[in-house]
């Protein structure tokens, strides 16, 4: 722990857990702008679906990292988390625990636990990718740009990136690469 640095001001998540309708939206893909509606946040307030969707073969494809949670970043008051679940079809309950008062407050999780999660849904993903599927690199001096998979081997993924005037085949480590998404 370095100087001066208190954990308290660490980011952590509220945990959302969803309906059957909410995890509609989840595969949907429109859970994330429910929640920013709802809460009045806007795109620069975390949020974290612990699921990832990509097109293989022309299906779409599904990683659950935890079916039925949502993460949203702490921060905003207390109420407007608990008025997702009271007034809204898509979140259950928002996880609480009794306070000293006997009053309900938030359970939240700290980021390094959200981090971790994160992680896993890459490593997850990164097992899926095959040669010929379309990837996107997400770090490193690639990062942004999309190509098609050559080959691959337990470490890394050899991909094709063409741009206007050149034409790129690298090795580039799995966990950092996922699946391109398709426009539907």
């Amino acid at each position: 722990m370095t100087e001066g640095h208190d954990q308290r001001d660490d980011q952590t998540w509220v945990v959302l857990e969803t309906t059957r309708q909410g995890q509609a939206r989840v595969e949907d893909g429109t859970i994330t702008t429910y929640l920013r509606e709802a809460l009045r946040i806007d795109a620069s307030w975390p949020i974290f679906v612990p699921v990832a969707t990509y097109v293989s073969d022309g299906r779409r494809m599904f990683v659950h990292l935890m079916e039925g949670y949502v993460f949203v970043a702490s921060g905003l008051p207390e109420t407007s988390y608990f008025d997702l679940a009271w007034t809204g079809p898509y979140i259950r309950r928002v996880l609480t625990t009794n306070g000293p008062n006997g009053m309900r407050v938030l359970s939240t999780l700290p980021n390094s636990k959200i981090k971790e999660l994160q992680a896993k849904l890459q490593a997850s993903v990164s097992e899926d990718i095959t040669p010929g599927m379309r990837v996107t690199v997400t770090a490193g001096t690639y990062a942004a740009l999309s190509g098609d998979v050559v080959d691959t081997d337990k470490e890394a993924v050899y991909i094709r990136i063409i741009l206007r005037s050149i034409n790129i085949l690298t090795r580039i480590s799995r966990l950092f690469v996922k699946p391109a998404v398709e426009e539907e």
